[in-house]
C-alpha cells in the first residue's frame, strides 16, 4: 500500500489500519479513517489531503490528515479521516425547507468545506436527482443535516474508495464472496429484538402560535406553529414473550406524511432483523462497505447481508474481516464438477452457490500421473457454466492430453502456441 501526500508517495508503511463503516439503517453518519507510520524524514500538517492506493495504483481513501506527529527521526504517524470530518462541527443555521431539491439542501450542508469547494466533495447518485426535503431544520452541524436529509429520501452516505463522499442507494451492489476466498469460521450474532419502530411526522404553519402551541423558529426570525401526528408499524416477527423495545423517530422534522411511512419501512428491514455475520475474506477493494453480498455461514448454508464494516489487514493480498448487517439465509447447493480423461476421473472441485445463481467457474488445467505417465490435461471447456439448481448439480468436463512426460523424454500433444528460446534452443 502506498501513500501519498502532498504530491509525494510513500511506499514504507507500517501499522496501517483502515476499516471504513456505513451504517446501512441510516440512524448514524459514521467518519471513516486511516492511521498509518510513514518511514520518511518529511513533515505532514493537519488539512493536507492523504491518499491510500494499493500496488495497482487504485484508491482506497482520500482523506484529511487530522494529526501528523513524529514518533521517531524517521517516522511520522497520521490520522486521516473522511472529508466528513469537516462538516461535523459546521454549525448551520435553523432553516426552514418547502420542498426544496436534495441538491440545494447539500449546497448548505458543503459549503464551508474545501475552502468553499464543497460541490467537489461529493457526489449525488441520479436516483436522487428528484427528490426533495420538506419540513424544519434546527440550528445543528452541517453533519447531522446530511443524516437528517439522507435518511428522509432513503439514502446512504459512503467516504471510501473513492475522491468524493457518495450519497447513494441503500444496499448497492450484489457480489458473491467465493467459499475459496472465505477463512474459516463464519459467525452469526444476534441483536437485540426490536419490537416496534415509532415515528411521528410534521407540518408546519407559518404564523403567530397561540399558547397551547408547539413552535419553531428559523434564523432569520419566522416562525412555525408545529403539528406532529405519530404512526407506529410492529414487528410481526417478534417472540410474544419478547421484552418492549422501541426504536422513536421523534423530534426528525424532516419527516412527513409524504415519507414517514418509507422511512419506516426502509429502517425496519434493518432493526427488525438484528443477525449479523462477520467472516474473514481476501478483499482487493472487492466488498465495500455498502455492498449487498453473500458468503458462506460456516455451518453448510449461505447468508447475504450488506456490509456495515471492513476492517482490512494488508500483506500480498489485502484482507477484511465484514461485518454483515441484515443478515438472512439464502437457498444454496452444491455444483460438483468431475474431470474426466478416458473415462477416468482425474480432478473434482466442489463450489456452493445462491440457488438461481448464474455460476461461470474457469476450468484449471490438470496434473495427474498414470501409467507411468505423468499428464498435463487441458480441459476441452474453457469454463463451467450454467444457473444453480435447488439440489445441487454435477457436471462433468472431458479433458484432453496436452503434455505427456514418459521416461524423461516430453512429448508435446497440445499446446496454445510454441516460441523457441536462443537459449540452447530450447522450446517453451
Amino acid at each position: 500500500m502506498y501513500i501519498t501526500i502532498n504530491g509525494t508517495e510513500y511506499g514504507r508503511v507500517r501499522a496501517l489500519s483502515f476499516a471504513p463503516e456505513v451504517d446501512p439503517a441510516g440512524m448514524t453518519l459514521p467518519i471513516s479513517g486511516f492511521e498509518a507510520d510513514i518511514y520518511t524524514p518529511d513533515a505532514a500538517e493537519a488539512g493536507q489531503y492523504a491518499l491510500l492506493r494499493d500496488d495497482l495504483g487504485q484508491l482506497w481513501a482520500k482523506y484529511y490528515i487530522t494529526r501528523a506527529v513524529r514518533v521517531d527521526a524517521d517516522i511520522l504517524r497520521i490520522r486521516a479521516e473522511s472529508p466528513l470530518v469537516l462538516i461535523a462541527r459546521d454549525v448551520l443555521p435553523a432553516t426552514y425547507y418547502n420542498a426544496a431539491p436534495i441538491a440545494d439542501v447539500l449546497v448548505d450542508v458543503f459549503r464551508n468545506t474545501g475552502s468553499g469547494l464543497g460541490a467537489y466533495i461529493y457526489r449525488l447518485d441520479q436516483a436522487f436527482s428528484g427528490a426533495v426535503i420538506t419540513g424544519f431544520a434546527p440550528r445543528q452541524s452541517a453533519r447531522e443535516r446530511l443524516l437528517w436529509a439522507c435518511f428522509a429520501i432513503g439514502a446512504q452516505v459512503r467516504s471510501c474508495f473513492d475522491d468524493e463522499v457518495e450519497i447513494m442507494p441503500a444496499d448497492a451492489g450484489n457480489a458473491l464472496i467465493p467459499m475459496r476466498d472465505t477463512f474459516w469460521r463464519p459467525a452469526a450474532s444476534e441483536g437485540d429484538c426490536v419490537t416496534a419502530i415509532r415515528a411521528f411526522a410534521y407540518s408546519f404553519a407559518s404564523g403567530a402560535p397561540a399558547s397551547t402551541d408547539k413552535w419553531v423558529q428559523d434564523d432569520g426570525g419566522a416562525t412555525y406553529i408545529v403539528t406532529a401526528r405519530a404512526f407506529e408499524l410492529q414487528n410481526p416477527n417478534a417472540p410474544s414473550d419478547a421484552p418492549e423495545n422501541v426504536v422513536s423517530l421523534e423530534g426528525m422534522y424532516f419527516l412527513n406524511e409524504g415519507n414517514v411511512a418509507a422511512a419506516m419501512s426502509r429502517l425496519a428491514a434493518w432493526r427488525f432483523n438484528p443477525r449479523e455475520l462477520t467472516l474473514d475474506c481476501v478483499d482487493n477493494a472487492d466488498y465495500r462497505p455498502g455492498m449487498r453480498v453473500t458468503a458462506c455461514d460456516g455451518l453448510g448454508g449461505m447468508m447475504t447481508g450488506v456490509v456495515r464494516r471492513a476492517a482490512f489487514r494488508f500483506g500480498v493480498q489485502a484482507r477484511a474481516r465484514l461485518q454483515l448487517a441484515g443478515a438472512s439465509a439464502v437457498a444454496s447447493a452444491v455444483l460438483v464438477i468431475r474431470y474426466r480423461y478416458g473415462g477416468i476421473q482425474v480432478g473434482r472441485s466442489e463450489f456452493r452457490f445462491p440457488v438461481g445463481y448464474g455460476y461461470a467457474v474457469a476450468n484449471p488445467y490438470i496434473d495427474t500421473q498414470m501409467n507411468g505417465h505423468r499428464y498435463i490435461l487441458r480441459p476441452l471447456a474453457a469454463a463451467t457454466t450454467g444457473t444453480m439448481p435447488q439440489g445441487g448439480a454435477t457436471v462433468d468436463v472431458s479433458c484432453a492430453a496436452a503434455l505427456d512426460l514418459c521416461g524423461g523424454v516430453l512429448h508435446v500433444i497440445s499446446v496454445d502456441g510454441a516460441e523457441e528460446s536462443n537459449d540452447k534452443g530450447v522450446i517453451s
